[in-house]
């Protein structure tokens, strides 16, 4: 009989500490993550108006054409549009080359040649390269990992709001299977927000919402 309650008693523990309900570090922490493993961290993809001619429908970014400078577009303006080019090729996730292109003249007039330097994805930038969802060319992104959280440090006591229960959550997270190109000089030059990103311990914030099957990120909630 001893033998049965101590099993009893353990269930029902075990039971307890597992309940998805409850507002805990732990379901808090399963909660974000389940979130976050479908939101990598990613930058804009840069992206050139320059198109060559039959290609102005493009639905992909690259090959990119940025026109070489001329008198009526100087070289300091050349250099700011290359800018974030020329780091991708730098942190090898494209390669670049110079050429001409096709372009359609003014006002109707015949095409045009136009001197560009070309930007082609390395096999490293096609793998880190997502396409944007719709299609639109300039949604596209370059991802370079998954958030993962580390530590849940502070929630607010659960309250009702609109008929639920919220809980605001502090936590620090760090990013899973991070690539090296998003901590290469040039890159975080080009793109600043990789200095804020990409750090040991990240701090991170968001609501969680209970329910019935437990508590969500309230990011992530389908109602």
């Amino acid at each position: 009989m001893r033998i049965g309650l101590v099993a009893c008693a353990g269930m029902v523990l075990l039971a307890g500490c597992s309940n998805p309900k409850k507002a805990s570090e732990g379901n808090f922490e399963k909660a974000i993550n389940a979130y976050l493993e479908k939101k990598p961290m990613c930058i804009n993809a840069p992206t050139s108006t320059t198109k060559a001619t039959g290609h102005d429908d493009d639905r992909t970014p690259y090959p990119a054409y940025v026109a070489m400078p001329t008198a009526s577009a100087g070289q300091s303006n050349f250099e700011d549009r290359i800018r974030s080019f020329d780091a991708l090729v730098k942190a090898g996730l494209a390669s670049t080359s110079t050429g001409t292109i096709d372009t359609k003249g003014s006002w109707g007039s015949a095409d045009e040649k136009l001197a560009v330097k070309i930007y082609n994805l390395t096999e490293d930038g096609k793998k880190a390269f997502v396409k944007s969802p719709d299609g639109n060319p300039y949604g596209s992104e370059f991802c370079y990992g998954t958030p993962v959280v580390d530590e849940v440090t502070q929630f607010t006591e659960p309250s009702d709001a609109f008929g639920a229960m919220f809980s605001s959550v502090a936590y620090t997270y760090h990013v899973k299977d991070q690539a090296s190109w998003a901590t290469n000089p040039a890159m975080i030059e080009a793109f600043p927000s990789l200095k804020q990103a990409t750090g040991d311990k990240l701090e991170g914030k968001t609501t969680v919402v209970l329910t019935n099957n437990g508590w969500v990120d309230n990011r992530d909630r389908k109602f």
